[in-house]
């Protein structure tokens, strides 16, 4: 198990943005060196906006499971209870609650890029449109009167 967030190295973290199903900005962090310290202390709602390029709504939810990832290490190290089966089923919850939210937020973040690509098929579509448009244009301008 991975030991406080903020001992994490770049590595670590890393791990738990794949297992929080955030594997696709992995990149991003290791581009920008952040480690547990980082990531625990200095990580704010516009550090992820403007510079590790998440969305809001993606910055919320990584706010939360970095509380979150704390709490259930806190539980875990026993500073939250005495390691008994209700510190355990609190865990289980959580865990199962972050697995339906994960879904969720992956949920819709493949229906926004379905609804880009529809966008863009549509932008194109409206192109072809308006140079079909500008053609029959000219063509009604250049007949005779």
């Amino acid at each position: 198990m991975l030991g406080p967030i903020k001992t994490w190295d770049i590595d670590e973290v890393a791990i738990w943005l794949n297992c929080i199903g955030l594997s696709s900005k992995v990149d991003v962090f290791r581009k920008n060196a952040v480690n547990g310290y980082l990531l625990d202390s200095l990580i704010t709602m516009e550090a992820l906006t403007v510079y590790l390029e998440f969305s809001n709504s993606e910055a919320k939810e990584l706010m939360q499971r970095i509380e979150t990832t704390r709490d259930m290490q806190e539980l875990l190290k026993g500073k939250g209870g005495d390691g008994n089966n209700e510190d355990m089923a609190v865990l289980e919850s959580r865990l199962k609650e972050m697995e339906l939210e994960n879904k969720e937020l992956s949920n819709q973040i493949s229906e926004k890029e379905g609804l880009k690509s529809k966008l863009e098929e549509l932008r194109d579509q409206l192109a072809e449109k308006e140079a079909k448009i500008m053609d029959l244009e000219e063509r009604i301008s250049s007949m005779p009167k």
